[in-house]
């Protein structure tokens, strides 16, 4: 999406990964250039989708974060908290 390539700009691709792929459980290896298609996929959707490789409060408000992402983003910017910012 476009605010994830946004944001890696802004912070730096280094910061969004210490957030992103701060705790990945035992036997997820993040995949190489020639992995296969579907094990990159495999790895993006924990990634992002289930949020699988955050540290446990990793990045995230203290109060309950807003279900509406425009409204997470707008929080964290609020906040000037770049790590929600990346989790938003």
């Amino acid at each position: 999406p476009l605010v994830l390539t946004y944001l890696t700009n802004a912070a730096g691709n280094a910061r969004a990964n210490a957030v992103w792929e701060a705790t990945p459980p035992a036997g997820w290896t993040k995949p190489g250039p020639d992995d296969p298609a579907h094990v990159k996929e495999q790895w993006i959707v924990a990634k992002y989708a289930w949020r699988g490789f955050l540290a446990e409060g990793a990045g995230l408000p203290d109060t309950p974060r807003p279900e509406d992402p425009s409204e997470a983003l707008r929080c964290a910017a609020a906040a000037g908290d770049q790590a929600a910012l990346v989790c938003a």
